[in-house]
């Protein structure tokens, strides 16, 4: 649907625009399914509503799964390593540096996968602890570890912005040692259920969000922005719009934050998701 059309189908009213996290969200936890949130899913796309993955998962995961649903939106990999807009989604001009390059708009907020490789290959050597990620391990061990299909496993794989470290390697207080010395390095990591994830430190959803939140407005003009989440790292993106949600783990808890205005949905998952859009946006 063109910049036009959806302002004319919202007549007037401010266009939803939703910032979605993957897994545990979106996706179930350990089957990565999006069967429970099928139906919301399709009901927010026959609307014309921008659905914005915002998510740990590479371009390529991403990719994959917009095909699975049948559509074609901006999305934000690595945590907010980079904003990926397919050209011509938008009619207007994107005023923030980007380059073009295989269909897309790039705008690239975070560090380089060779320079992350790097840091922990430094510190790897340093510290002489047994650092090992997706750029050391191969495939058969990754499938073991994760529960993955190899050729979803040479999605995930394909990082640009961060590395993956599995975490069953290395102790939490070697983990804590690790942090500390990424600083020297202008990274952080972030601890999530299957891996340790390095990036920039700088980088974070919250920023790729509220950059392309602006570009949106500029094609739409007034727009509402809706953020769902499950987890620590979904903070910043919780906090980069109007209406925040935060849906439950496979424990039935809530992830402890304090963020203004946020919901707490009941619903593990998906099926919070779908609970979640069906209250907010009443389809």
């Amino acid at each position: 649907m063109a910049n036009s059309d959806i302002r004319t189908h919202f007549a007037g009213r401010p266009v939803p625009v939703i910032f979605s996290d993957l897994d545990g969200t979106l996706l179930e936890t350990h089957s990565y399914s999006f069967e429970s949130s099928r139906l919301a899913i399709q009901s927010v796309l026959r609307r014309g509503i921008p659905l914005i993955f915002c998510s740990s998962k590479t371009r390529l995961e991403q990719e994959f799964i917009q095909r699975r649903l049948g559509f074609r939106a901006p999305f934000i990999t690595e945590n907010g390593g980079a904003i990926y807009i397919p050209q011509n989604f938008f009619e207007v001009e994107i005023d923030f540096p980007h380059r073009t390059a295989s269909g897309y708009h790039i705008i690239e907020l975070g560090v380089p996968y060779a320079e992350v490789r790097q840091a922990v290959v430094d510190i790897r050597n340093r510290l002489g602890l047994k650092l090992l990620g997706y750029g050391d391990l191969p495939l058969t061990e990754i499938c073991m570890m994760t529960g993955l299909e190899p050729p979803a496993v040479g999605r995930a794989a394909r990082r640009e912005y961060s590395e993956s470290l599995h975490p069953r390697f290395v102790t939490a207080e070697e983990l804590n040692l690790v942090q500390q010395h990424l600083k020297e390095y202008g990274l952080r990591g972030t601890l999530r259920e299957r891996f340790f994830i390095i990036s920039g430190a700088n980088t974070d959803k919250g920023r790729a969000v509220a950059i392309l939140s602006e570009i949106f407005r500029k094609a739409y003009g007034r727009i509402t922005t809706y953020g769902l989440g499950d987890g620590s790292n979904d903070i910043p993106l919780l906090s980069a719009v109007e209406h925040p949600i935060l849906v439950q783990k496979p424990d039935k808890s809530w992830e402890s934050m304090n963020i203004p205005g946020l919901l707490r949905m009941e619903g593990v998952g998906p099926i919070g998701w779908e609970a979640a859009i069906r209250k907010k946006l009443g389809i």
